[in-house]
C-alpha cells in the first residue's frame, strides 16, 4: 500500500482535533456508497434513521463537515462505537501521548490498525468518493500522522512492525531501523534538524546506509538513545485501561459508562460503594455497587471529581452533556412516535 498522505512538519494535536477529521473521512466514505448502493446505505452505516427523507445533510454533497452533517439530521456526531474510531483512539495514545494500553490492537498486517490504515487511504483515493464530491479529496494529515507515530513508536520500542503495512518508497530494510522523518516525528522536530543532527560526527546519531548506499537509516537503539535528551520526545510508558481515559477529548456515551468509569477510579483507590455514596451525598449509607448511580447535586460533582483529581468544571459539564443528550434522545423518539401515530391515522 502506497502513502497518499505528505509528512508535514511534527505537531502536537488533541485528540478530538484528530478524530474530527476521521468523522470527515466517514462522511465521504459513507455519502459516496450511497450513490451506488441506495441512498439509504450511507443512514445504515451510521446506525442513523433518515428524519428529512434522503434530502438531509448526510447526502448534501456540499458538506465535508460531519458534525454539521449531524446536527442538521438531528443526530448525535459521537462515533465511538466504530472499531474505526476506537483503533485511531488507541494510535494517538501510542503514537502521540506515548500510552501503551494494554487493549491496544498489535500494529502488524492483518489487524485491525492495518484495515484502518487500508481504509484511510482507500478513502484518500477513492476515484467514486472524488466523482461524488466534485474532485474533493478528504484530508488526511492528522489521521497520517497519528499512525505514521504510531509505526514509528513501535520500532522504536522493539515491538514491529515485521513487515511493515504502511510501505512506501524509502522505507527501512530491517524492522529496526527508522527513517529521518520517523524520528523527527517522534522528537517533535523538522526532518531537516535530524538531518543537521546526523551529519555531525558527536551528535551520537549514527546512521547505516542501505545495500545499495543511496539512503542512510537510524538503528532503533540508536535513535532510542538520542530522543531521550530531546524536549519534545513522549517516552513510551505502560497504562492501564482506566488511565486512558480522556474526558476532554470525548463525552461519555451513557450513564452506566460513567457509572462504571467511577467505580474502576474508586477500586483504584480502595475507595468502596459505601464512601462512594458519601461522596455523592445519598441518605442510604448501605449503597452497593450495582445500586450506584451518578452524582446529582453540584456539590457531589464536585466532590466526586475532587477525590479522583478530575477537572471539577469539566466533570460537571460531561454530565450535563450528558443529561442533556439523553433529554434529546426521549424528544426524538417522542417526536418519531407522534409521526408513527399521524401516519397511521391518515
Amino acid at each position: 500500500m502506497n502513502k497518499t498522505h505528505d509528512t508535514p512538519k511534527p505537531a502536537r494535536f488533541s485528540k478530538e482535533d484528530l478524530l474530527k477529521e476521521v468523522r470527515n473521512l466517514v462522511l465521504l466514505d459513507a455519502r459516496s456508497r450511497s450513490w451506488v448502493y441506495d441512498p439509504g446505505a450511507a443512514y445504515r452505516l451510521l446506525g442513523w434513521k433518515p428524519t428529512h427523507g434522503f434530502g438531509g445533510a448526510l447526502l448534501d454533497i456540499e458538506l465535508y463537515d460531519f458534525d454539521e452533517a449531524a446536527e442538521g439530521e438531528g443526530q448525535s456526531a459521537n462515533l465511538g462505537h466504530l472499531p474505526l474510531v476506537q483503533v485511531f483512539e488507541q494510535l494517538y495514545d501510542y503514537g502521540v501521548l506515548g500510552l501503551r494500553r494494554q487493549d491496544m490492537e498489535p500494529l502488524e498486517p492483518a489487524t485491525m490498525p492495518a484495515f484502518v490504515a487500508c481504509w484511510m487511504n482507500d478513502v484518500h483515493a477513492s476515484m467514486l468518493v472524488s466523482e461524488a464530491h466534485n474532485g474533493q479529496q478528504p484530508s488526511l494529515r492528522l489521521p497520517g500522522i497519528t499512525i505514521d507515530l504510531a509505526l514509528a513508536r513501535a520500532v522504536l520500542d522493539g515491538v514491529g512492525p515485521e513487515p511493515r503495512f504502511v510501505s512506501r518508497d524509502g522505507d527501512p530494510l530491517y524492522s529496526d531501523h527508522l527513517t529521518y522523518a520517523e524520528v523527527a516525528l517522534l522528537a517533535g522536530m523538522d526532518e531537516r534538524s535530524v538531518r543537521n543532527a546526523a551529519s555531525k560526527p558527536d551528535s551520537g546519531l549514527t546512521t547505516v546506509a542501505s545495500d545499495d548506499g543511496r539512503k542512510s537509516f537510524i538503528n532503533a537503539d540508536v535513535a532510542r538513545a538520542w530522543l531521550k535528551g530531546r524536549r519534545g520526545f513522549v517516552p513510551t510508558r505502560d497504562v492501564d485501561l482506566v488511565e486512558h481515559v480522556d474526558i476532554l477529548a470525548r463525552p461519555f456515551d451513557s450513564a452506566g459508562a460513567v457509572v462504571a468509569y467511577l467505580r474502576l477510579m474508586c477500586e483504584r483507590r480502595n475507595i468502596d460503594a459505601t464512601r462512594y455514596a458519601d461522596l455523592c451525598g445519598w441518605s442510604d449509607p448501605a449503597t452497593v455497587w450495582s445500586d450506584a448511580r451518578l452524582p446529582e447535586t453540584s456539590e457531589a460533582v464536585h466532590d466526586v471529581a475532587n477525590a479522583f483529581d478530575l477537572d471539577p468544571v469539566l466533570f460537571d459539564l460531561r454530565l450535563k452533556e450528558l443529561r442533556l443528550a439523553e433529554e434529546m434522545e426521549a424528544v426524538r423518539r417522542s417526536l418519531k412516535s407522534l409521526r408513527e401515530e399521524k401516519t397511521d391515522a391518515r
